[in-house]
């Protein structure tokens, strides 16, 4: 079985308090013992894409509409997962009033790895509907030589593969113009 290289993208810390990116030099201060324990208005985004698509959708739909890291379970709890699993979607995006399930999803992509293929295929199986919902933003062009993608390519799918160049020239997302 092939081995999944590692990528090592550069965090990005936003306190959403004061509205500034945070040095990281900053953030050592609450490290304990190796963990870092963020305070709540402290966000930690895995890489400097992930920030910018947050960035532009905070722009599109507004600071309060716009989730980070929301849970999905993918897994129900069982035998092999008695806890089940989740797969922490990057972005939400929810309706204006409170809802348990948001308008939308987004996930920020810089490599498609191996992984997220199986998460989106899980994904697809349980929620035929809401992958629907699911706009995934690369960092350039999408992948086309990935299999995954290159299938996704040839379906009504291909409108929520944009770049991140493309979704700063939006003003809503396609599906919802």
């Amino acid at each position: 079985m092939p081995k999944t290289p590692k990528f090592k993208a550069k965090p990005v810390f936003w306190d959403s308090y004061n509205r500034v990116v945070k040095d990281e030099h900053d953030i050592d201060m609450w490290r304990c013992q190796g963990k870092l324990n963020l305070p709540n208005h402290i966000w930690r985004f895995d890489s400097q894409h992930e920030f910018k698509v947050y960035l532009e959708l905070v722009r599109i739909f507004g600071a309060d509409r716009v989730i980070p890291q929301f849970s999905v379970e993918i897994i129900p709890s069982g035998k092999c997962y008695p806890k089940g699993k989740k797969w922490k979607v990057d972005f939400a995006i929810a309706k204006t009033e409170p809802c348990y399930y948001p308008d939308f999803y987004v996930e920020a992509k810089g490599a498609f790895l191996p992984e997220f293929a199986t998460t989106l295929g899980v994904f697809e199986t349980l929620y035929p509907k809401e992958l629907q919902k699911l706009f995934i933003i690369f960092n350039g062009k999408p992948p086309t030589k990935n299999r995954v993608i290159k299938s996704l390519l040839k379906t009504d799918f291909k409108d929520h593969l944009l770049s991140l160049k493309e979704l700063e020239q939006l003003t809503n997302l396609p599906c919802l113009s």
